[in-house]
């Protein structure tokens, strides 16, 4: 698994609007991760996902959106701000 990969998801999260909805929308991790998984090839894991988050956002996450993402809403904490 890569913090790199998890970079390189973030970045194409940002330009494609239409995938950030599906993960907005993703109901379990399961549902997520196969988003993920359809979108390339990318291999990272929950705590790649969120210091990608933290790095690339330049957003510092709030203690309930780690609780959030460490609970299984792998996806959760890309709808703040």
């Amino acid at each position: 698994m890569s913090l790199e990969s998890a970079k390189k998801f973030y970045e194409l999260v940002k330009s494609d609007e239409e995938l950030a909805a599906k993960l907005a929308a993703a109901q379990s991790e399961e549902e997520a991760k196969a988003i993920v998984q359809a979108a390339g090839d990318y291999d990272f894991n929950q705590e790649e996902w969120v210091t990608a988050l933290r790095e690339e956002s330049g957003v510092e996450l709030e203690d309930q959106d780690l609780e959030k993402v460490a609970g299984g809403s792998f996806f959760m904490a890309m709808q703040g701000p």
